[in-house]
């Protein structure tokens, strides 16, 4: 038993001392270190797998702001090059069937707008023009076209009509029919 006890204190004793040498300074983070942050999410690989693009969210000291611009991966050599950059917020990248466009949506114009480019030639447009955020982009299968979700305000008809009272009749109020939920703390 004694011998197990000798084995086990020298073994923390060793991996203690290891940890000490090892161990990095450590500073405490400051409030301008979040402009040395970064992340990337929404991975999209391409159709022959050999680039996946993202967005890369960062701050930006100079304007006090965060952005995210689109960048994409070489899988075959780890290379990295932005497709969007500046004071953008771009996100929602999707790749075309074919691999030869990439569509995503853009604050650029000062409202969230499909935009497409061209990875050849490096060029932009901008391929819609709605009021309001585009959600679940997708490509048709022949690359023709895509589809997405957004929020379309229109008047509700009513879902029931009441028929007409008879004559002499006294009926209750008509019912209000309620669209929308109020939140009340």
């Amino acid at each position: 038993m004694r011998r197990a006890s000798i084995v086990v204190a020298a073994f923390v004793a060793v991996v203690a001392s290891s940890l000490a040498r090892d161990e990095p300074t450590r500073v405490p983070m400051r409030p301008a270190d979040v402009f040395q942050l970064e992340a990337a999410y929404d991975p999209r690989i391409s159709p022959d797998g050999e680039h996946v693009v993202y967005v890369r969210h960062s701050a930006s000291a100079k304007d006090d702001r965060w952005h995210d611009e689109l960048w994409c991966i070489d899988t075959r050599t780890g290379a990295q090059r932005p497709l969007t950059s500046g004071p953008r917020h771009d996100a929602m990248p999707r790749w075309s069937p074919d691999g030869t466009r990439i569509a995503y949506v853009s604050l650029d114009d000062g409202s969230p707008q499909i935009w497409v480019r061209w990875l050849d030639r490096g060029e932009t447009a901008r391929v819609t023009n709605i009021d309001e955020a585009p959600q679940s982009m997708a490509w048709s299968p022949d690359g023709s076209s895509l589809a997405f979700t957004a929020f379309v305000e229109s008047d509700a008809a009513p879902f029931v009509q009441m028929p007409a009272a008879p004559d002499g009749a006294t009926w209750s109020p008509a019912a209000s029919v309620v669209t929308q939920v109020k939140y009340r703390a």
